[in-house]
């Protein structure tokens, strides 16, 4: 058996090296030729992002010591042991911290009521170094949020603001006899006071409002539904019976974006029907997805922390992707048997 001399390097220095083990395709991703960079600050994770993608960085510690061996400067009389590995950095695909983004706007408000020069944004360039995202994700976060960009920075926007804006352009809707129809928006600001700032009527437009045609426009009927039932949630405490709810929900939309009566079940991912605790009263709770965390692990934490018992089907309009995974790791099955022998499937917290 061949034998060879291992010897410690002069410069040799525990822990400077690090194995990183990439996942599949991300050598391939014409993002990481731009760069990476490792983001997180005290009490936060670290992650790595590229232009495009966040990706969790774990350790994975080994029992056994690889040693790293430079044949360079042997000449034949063996090698030099240079660095030491304890174990692997693995890189795994994970949701960007949008709620980091969200938190950071909501510092940033954008409202009728304010100066110009009063007006205090963030900065794209300030969002990209605070906010452990991919930029391509803090932009569609950007979207997602319905942030308002206005002089070069980004605000969020007032929900009263949001609300008396509202209010004016269904106003101007019912003047023109537009009805359920689609309308002309260029002819809709035409009928618009004039002293509400041009933003934040273009916000309204693109936040409630959609291009069906060329130069024609519909309200988002649904949106404009779970913007009322939220701005009347928060202002009671995020909690209301029933029937309450729903005579107060109808009578803050505007007529005009009222097809029907409007229902809770068409409130997913805003809003949840519930009993109180130890009462058989039903309430209405404002469960909303903006405001929960974008890690998935802590957002399930967080909804069976909200309410014990959820059918897969209610979960599934909180996360992007299948729940199936996290149900296994976070909950367990509860079955009820009617007497009819209907079984119904819920899931609650499994105690860890």
């Amino acid at each position: 058996m061949e034998e060879h001399e291992i010897r410690y390097s002069m410069g040799f220095d525990p822990g400077e090296y690090r194995l990183v083990e990439l996942p599949e395709g991300l050598t391939d991703d014409e993002a990481w030729a731009d760069g990476a960079w490792v983001k997180g600050g005290v009490g936060q994770e670290a992650l790595l992002c590229t232009r495009k993608r966040t990706y969790a960085v774990n350790f994975l510690e080994s029992s056994n010591t690889q040693m790293l061996l430079d044949d360079q400067h042997g000449n034949g009389k063996g090698y030099e042991m240079v660095g030491d590995l304890k174990g692997r950095v693995v890189l795994c695909a994970t949701n960007p911290r949008i709620d980091q983004l969200r938190d950071l706007l909501k510092t940033c408000k954008f409202s009728e009521l304010s100066e110009p020069s009063e007006l205090k944004g963030i900065a794209f360039e300030e969002l990209v170094e605070a906010v452990q995202a991919s930029e391509s994700e803090i932009k569609q976060g950007l979207e997602e949020l319905h942030a308002l960009k206005y002089g070069g920075s980004w605000f969020s926007v007032d929900e009263n603001d949001e609300d008396q804006i509202l209010s004016i352009i269904a106003d101007a809707l019912s003047l023109l006899d537009i009805g359920q129809r689609n309308f002309d928006p260029v002819e809709l600001k035409s009928k618009l006071p004039e002293e509400f700032n041009e933003a934040l009527v273009d916000h309204c437009l693109n936040k409630f409002f959609e291009v069906c045609t060329a130069g024609e426009s519909r309200a988002k009927r649904d949106r404009i539904r779970s913007f009322y039932a939220e701005k009347v949630l928060r202002a009671r405490g995020g909690s209301m019976g029933y029937e309450s709810f729903l005579g107060a929900w109808v009578q803050a939309i505007p007529e005009i974006f009222l097809e029907e009566d409007p229902k809770v079940s068409s409130l997913a991912g805003t809003a949840i029907e519930d009993y109180e605790k130890d009462s058989s009263r039903r309430v209405v709770r404002l469960v909303s997805k903006s405001d929960l965390p974008s890690e998935s692990s802590q957002r399930m934490k967080k909804l069976f922390s909200i309410k014990a018992l959820w059918a897969k089907e209610e979960l599934e309009h909180y996360f992007d992707s299948d729940v199936e995974s996290l149900l296994v790791k976070h909950a367990k099955v509860v079955r009820t048997i009617l007497d009819d022998g209907t079984t119904f499937k819920r899931y609650r917290r499994r105690n860890t």
